[in-house]
């Protein structure tokens, strides 16, 4: 193995084992339960229009899919950052049109968060 070769590992393993060593740590800190729960809101005065509504500690849909969201661009945004150290050492000109790419990918999946986004907007006006 050459010299560049042993940094590039070097470097890769710097890199993965920093976010090891961040996801290892905080991982004790955070509740999953408690991601998808709804909030906690004062209790509504309840009519016949809002008996069936969500009520604070039922699973939210829209927090789920952020979660997915937040997990599917994580992971890729780790698994990108392995691949722009690896072409940085091998063919740094690349990375350019590697990273144009992705783009797309980034914008389609923010769309997970949307349904969080229309969540939060309806109960700001509904305040």
């Amino acid at each position: 193995m050459d010299l560049l070769h042993a940094w590039m590992l070097i470097t890769v393993l710097i890199y993965n084992t920093f976010i090891a060593v961040v996801l290892l740590k905080s991982s004790g800190a955070i509740s999953l339960r408690e991601l998808v729960r709804e909030k906690s809101l004062p209790p509504p005065v309840e009519t016949a229009s809002t008996a069936n509504t969500a009520s604070a500690g039922d699973t939210s849909y829209s927090r789920v899919s952020g979660l997915a969201g937040a997990v599917v661009l994580s992971s890729f945004v780790w698994g990108l950052g392995n691949v722009v150290i690896y072409k940085a050492f091998l063919a740094p000109a690349d990375i350019p049109v590697l990273l144009s790419g992705v783009s797309p990918f980034i914008l389609s999946a923010s769309a997970l968060f949307a349904p969080y986004a229309v969540n939060q907007l309806s109960s700001i006006f509904k305040s």
